[in-house]
């Protein structure tokens, strides 16, 4: 007959691989379901840049430009509650290797976050389609602003705004 203390054990045993069984499976799920919201975002951003855009529910947000972009127009779209986007541009400035165009994500609270690094190469400055990224799902946010930044980009937008909503 086994003792008390082995049964004990034994019992404890079991009890911690269950529940090692149980955070692996959440963490499986959870992965998968992580992996299969990145998957149609990707899809979605694939059937926009192949000029197919995009399913019922897509947010669609025209900018204008300002400045030395004041004869650009620009469109941002996004479907659902992702953080990932479509920015169609048109007669945007090709600028030099030193600077880049710098998407900011400004919410109802005037916080402002970083979005997408992009350039415009002088092949496409006609029109250009850039894949864009938020820190935040893109829905959240109540404006969008384009300026002109660093090589690298900034910590905050500079004072050369090229296109706004």
């Amino acid at each position: 007959m086994l003792k008390r203390s082995s049964i004990i054990r034994r019992r404890n045993a079991i009890l911690a691989l269950a529940l090692l069984a149980s955070v692996l499976y959440i963490g499986l799920v959870a992965g998968a379901w992580h992996e299969e919201r990145i998957q149609a975002a990707q899809d979605d951003l694939r059937i926009a840049t192949s000029g197919y855009f995009i399913r019922r529910g897509t947010t669609t947000v025209e900018l204008t430009g300002t400045g030395v972009a004041a004869g650009a127009k620009g469109t941002l779209y996004f479907g659902g509650r992702g953080m990932l986007g479509l920015l169609r541009l048109q007669d945007m400035p090709v600028l030099p290797a030193s600077k880049v165009y710098q998407l900011w994500c400004i919410d109802n609270t005037g916080k402002r976050d970083a979005g997408t690094l992009f350039r415009v190469s002088v092949d496409n400055a006609e029109n250009t389609t850039i894949g864009v990224t938020a820190p935040r799902q893109l829905y959240l946010y109540v404006r969008f602003i384009i300026t002109v930044e660093p090589d690298g980009g900034s910590r905050a937008p500079s004072n050369m705004v090229v296109m706004t909503n």
